[in-house]
């Protein structure tokens, strides 16, 4: 939600009650609507300093075979993608309050920096993707202050999006060289 978007939604909902006489008095309490809006709006700040990123990396290294690229995904409402060689880093609206972000590579495989490297079978070899009872990437959590201000948190500390995007950005550019 941008910062002005509250003030037309209570407009729109004065509107209303003037032509159809239909109120939501509490509609403006109702939390999961808040943590939804928050998170969406959450997701397009990331997306957003992503493609700035990108383009100010792409600019610099002036190699169009190692272009960034950062997609929307369809049918979503702001989850996105950022593309480079065989890696994808997969920014995704899990629930209201809830996003994740993992890498995945074309062959399939899957890894996320901030978790245990899986347990090898007896043979020694890693167990592929989608084998695990967890999430396959990690969580953010958003709590909210008592005038519905969104905190973001990853497993229990606070995060800034600056700091993520770039912890992210610079993960997703190391391993995705050529």
């Amino acid at each position: 939600m941008t910062p002005i978007e509250w003030i037309e939604e209570l407009a729109k909902a004065e509107l209303a009650l003037e032509e159809k006489g239909e109120a939501d008095p509490f509609g403006h309490l109702n939390e999961e609507k808040i943590l939804k809006d928050h998170t969406v709006s959450f997701l397009k700040e990331l997306r957003s300093l992503f493609q700035t990123y990108a383009t100010n990396f792409n600019q610099a290294r002036q190699d169009t075979r190692q272009t960034i690229k950062v997609y929307g995904i369809a049918q979503t409402d702001a989850d996105f993608l950022v593309f480079r060689n065989n890696l994808k880093l997969v920014v995704t609206f899990v629930k209201p309050g809830q996003i994740e972000i993992s890498f995945h590579t074309l062959s399939g495989g899957l890894f996320t920096p901030n978790k245990k490297v899986p347990p090898l079978t007896k043979s020694g070899i890693p167990r592929p993707p989608g084998k695990f009872e967890d999430s396959n990437g990690d969580l953010f959590d958003l709590e909210l202050g008592p005038f519905n201000e969104p905190t973001w948190f990853f497993n229990g500390t606070r995060v800034e999006l600056p700091s993520l995007t770039r912890f992210y950005l610079t993960e997703f550019i190391k391993n995705s060289s050529s």
